[in-house]
């Protein structure tokens, strides 16, 4: 059950952060690698992570390791799709544009699988 509950509280995470707190200059800019727009942006998600992991109580140090792990694969997999999409002239009106949309989601949240297998396989005894 609680394997089920921190994957909840990711998914929703990752939903307040990717929709509601993701600005247009952020998703605009995840594409030019290093910008602060894309950085940022994988910040909010680490940040949150950061939340989500002290609230189940995990210890600190883990608590930094995942979270600093999340922030990379995050930012990377946001800036490979933009530097896929935007060269190609991708926009929602393009098949290909959802599929890498619904790409870079399974990605992440395949991420969050990893983190939480991390979690109950090495963190919590």
């Amino acid at each position: 059950m609680e394997i089920l509950a921190f994957i909840l509280a990711l998914n929703i995470k990752h939903f307040v952060a990717d929709f509601t707190l993701q600005t247009s200059w952020m998703a605009e800019t995840k594409g030019i690698y290093g910008h602060r727009g894309g950085l940022i942006h994988a910040g909010i998600h680490a940040a949150l992570t950061f939340g989500v992991f002290v609230v189940f109580g995990l210890p600190l140090f883990a608590v930094l390791i995942l979270v600093a792990v999340e922030w990379v694969i995050h930012y990377h997999i946001d800036w490979a799709k933009q530097a896929y999409t935007i060269p190609k002239g991708f926009t929602p009106a393009d098949s290909q544009f959802w599929v890498l949309i619904g790409f870079d989601q399974l990605l992440h949240q395949l991420t969050y699988v990893g983190l939480v297998y991390v979690v109950f396989a090495y963190i919590v005894v």
